[in-house]
């Protein structure tokens, strides 16, 4: 309820400016003041400052590589200097110098979109997210620092084997105790797509103003902005492939040596899309393919010298840099597991005559209904495209409400199919050698030969894409919501493009633009990928400790002292090789991953993206072990006696009965008590026995379970066993 008040006062302190200040200059102060006012009650000013001056660096770094200067590591600041005005709708004032009102009116829909997730990132973090991309110290290097970057951290899971991208972008920033750090690059990814989408919108209609607009759709599609607040390589993945797009657009309508510099830039864009996300090797080469195609088709239709593709120095030196980062990723992944890159494509490569090394499973896309008809299959697909389309709705359909376009999606899709038409039926008159028509746009800009070029190509990838998205809905067994996070971004921009070029004509146009950003600032709030969290709480007074990020590690440590888990949180992380140790845990997920130190749950080896087969007698378990490197075995009591979980129950007592795991430590209330509720902080860790860890015996793991035991082991396993089932 608190969320819903402080959203219209969000609103409010963005709207007025626009609505009664005179001077830009005015708005823009109270905007910044508004805007790191939330950030600091939320605790979340410093996070984002800091995330930023990061990769403002990282930027700085490609403009040196791109043109070697000092001057390149202020190039960023001054290039947000002059974009963020043109975005915000400061450019361009009337004769008095007052700004012009309905751009401002849209921007200050845009800004409360992105506070929405800053608001909240102190407390979004969801499954995901804790599995593998905030854990970067411990699945990337394996606890070990830098030395473990190429080694073998010991887990099985294919989220672990992925191409790490994202997680060695953000690294320097995971050694923080609070998560916020990483978490806030995701929402400056966000920013850069804002203002691609915008940029695009631009180059397709030439009209003054039609980023703002694009912005603003963009902005309020959760599809999009409600994967700011996540540790996942969604959104960057998408921000470089709708750079890739840009430059094409730029390239369609640049000269020269412009063009061959958009070459190099846009193959190195697309090229570290290989890096972050599996599924670039579907839509990403899709989309580099459509374009290959669609300019080899204008290289024959205008000759050759209209459209090189040809490549300057400099492009060639950020095409190169790209090159390295995928290259590392993918030989860290090549190393592991022996293929580059891992998930439903490991297939393929395993059919080019790669190997998939020990203990990884080939997996392969689950689908949906592969035992139905083609009409109950028919049925099915237009079922699911029903609701992905109007209403979410359904167990398979929660993890698209998550991540929803939303009404706003729809509205955008029918203007894209009336741009489309209109597109189509140029080219018809232009294949019957009739002039093509040309009108009189806003601002006395025309609809140029150039605008049609970059029209026909991205509707070309819209097409690929929406192809591609239909295919999901037809076979994936699950689908999600960040699938089409690309199909939202080119909605946005050819939507727009659609509204300006085809003069569509909105009954009272504000009103509608009004209700759109309150229905959709509303379904953003109350959904994501964590769930419709809130905001990070007010502290009971404000303080200068509020600039500081909120102790994520800390707020775990005090987790587990309430439920009697904390004795397993500070042993696993400090023992024998500390934050190295390897650890399986038969616990709740994702609780079990806010132990410090390299931890994969039993769920994360015989789950969906493990391999079942390791879990399926005691010896073939006992070899992943050994091969893993695994130090200790934690587990919860209530967490085994759950229904489904009764394999690993008889696993573990196997593995105790074996003298495999040995030298269990108890701690917490007991399961009882626990199942009711009863687990007081400042339980007595000596006594009770809910939660506990035991030493993997490095010898004993090494022996089949046949090899018995010598009298001494043999009494010391038969104790601890009775141990483990009296507690």
């Amino acid at each position: 309820m608190e969320m819903q008040y402080e959203l219209v006062l969000m609103l409010l302190l963005f709207l007025l400016p626009a609505a009664f200040a005179k001077r830009k200059k005015t708005v823009g102060i109270c905007w910044g003041l508004a805007f790191a006012g939330f950030l600091f009650l939320h605790r979340a000013l410093l996070a984002f400052l800091v995330s930023g001056l990061y990769l403002g660096f990282l930027a700085g770094v490609i403009c040196f590589i791109w043109q070697p200067s000092l001057a390149a590591f202020t190039r960023p600041v001054r290039f947000l200097k002059k974009e963020v005005p043109d975005f915000l709708g400061f450019s361009g004032e009337g004769a008095d110098g007052q700004p012009r009102r309905r751009l401002l009116f849209l921007a200050a829909v845009i800004l409360p979109a992105l506070l929405i997730q800053l608001c909240r990132i102190n407390i979004a973090y969801d499954y995901d997210s804790l599995r593998y991309g905030l854990r970067s110290p411990y699945v990337l290097l394996g606890g070990k620092g830098l030395s473990g970057f190429f080694e073998n951290p010991g887990l099985v899971n294919t989220v672990y084997t992925y191409s790490k991208g994202f997680e060695l972008l953000t690294l320097p920033l995971s050694f923080s105790e609070s998560y916020s750090y990483v978490l806030c690059v995701n929402v400056w990814f966000l920013v850069g797509i804002l203002w691609l989408c915008g940029r695009m919108a631009r180059l397709l209609t030439g009209i003054s103003g039609s980023e703002t607009l694009c912005g603003f759709f963009a902005a309020l599609m959760p599809g999009i902005t409600n994967m700011a607040v996540t540790a996942k390589a969604d959104l960057s993945t998408l921000f470089f492939q709708l750079l890739f797009l840009y430059l094409v657009l730029r390239y369609l309508k640049a000269e020269g040596k412009a063009q061959k510099d958009c070459v190099g830039g846009g193959l190195g864009a697309l090229l570290v899309t290989y890096a972050l996300k599996p599924t670039a090797m579907l839509f990403s080469s899709a989309m580099g393919l459509g374009v290959l195609f669609y300019l080899l088709f204008l290289r024959k239709k205008a000759g050759k010298s209209r459209f090189p593709l040809g490549i300057t120095a400099r492009g060639l030196g950020v095409l190169g840099a790209a090159a390295l980062f995928t290259a590392v990723c993918w030989l860290r992944t090549l190393l592991i597991t022996g293929l580059p890159v891992t998930s439903v494509f490991s297939g393929i490569f395993s059919a080019l005559g790669l190997r998939l090394r020990y203990p990884f499973s080939v997996q392969s896309v689950p689908q949906n209904g592969a035992e139905l008809s083609f009409v109950d299959s028919l049925e099915t697909f237009f079922s699911r495209l029903l609701r992905f389309l109007f209403c979410p709705a359904g167990e398979e359909m929660a993890h698209v409400w998550m991540a929803w376009g939303g009404f706003l999606f729809l509205l955008l899709l029918f203007l894209c199919c009336g741009l489309l038409g209109r597109l189509l039926g140029k080219l018809w008159e232009e294949a019957r050698k009739n002039s093509i028509l040309r009108r009189e746009a806003l601002r006395e800009d025309q609809l140029t030969e150039d605008n049609l070029r970059c029209g026909r190509c991205l509707s070309l990838e819209f097409g690929i894409v929406g192809a591609l998205s239909l295919v999901s809905l037809w076979f994936l067994y699950q689908i999600d919501g960040n699938y089409y996070m690309l199909l939202y971004a080119l909605t946005a921009v050819l939507g727009t493009a659609a509204l300006l070029i085809l003069e569509v004509k909105l009954p009272g146009k504000d009103t509608v633009y009004l209700l759109l950003a309150g229905v959709m600032l509303y379904v953003t709030a109350f959904t994501g990928w964590a769930g419709a969290v809130g905001f990070t709480p007010f502290p009971e007074k404000a303080e200068l400790s509020m600039l500081l990020p909120v102790d994520h590690r800390e707020q775990a440590a005090q987790r587990c002292r309430q439920e009697g888990s904390y004795r397993l949180f500070e042993d696993l992380g400090t023992l024998e090789a500390g934050q190295a140790n390897h650890v399986i845990a038969f616990m709740e997920e994702p609780e079990c991953y806010d132990l410090p130190c390299v931890v994969e749950s039993y769920t994360d080896i015989a789950g969906s993206g493990g391999n079942v087969y390791l879990v399926k007698k005691l010896n073939i378990f006992k070899e992943f072990l050994d091969w893993s490197g695994t130090d200790y075995i934690c587990g919860d009591r209530i967490w085994l006696r759950k229904e489904g979980n009764e394999r690993a129950a008889e696993l573990l007592e196997d593995l105790i009965e074996d003298g495999t795991l040995r030298e269990l430590v108890y701690s917490g209330p007991q399961p009882e008590n626990a199942a009711q509720g009863d687990a007081p902080e400042g339980t007595n860790l000596s006594e009770g026995g809910r939660f506990f860890y035991g030493k993997i015996d490095r010898e004993r793991v090494k022996e089949p379970w046949e090899v018995p035991l010598s009298p001494e082991k043999q009494t010391e396993a038969e104790r601890e066993l009775q141990n483990y089932v009296e507690e």
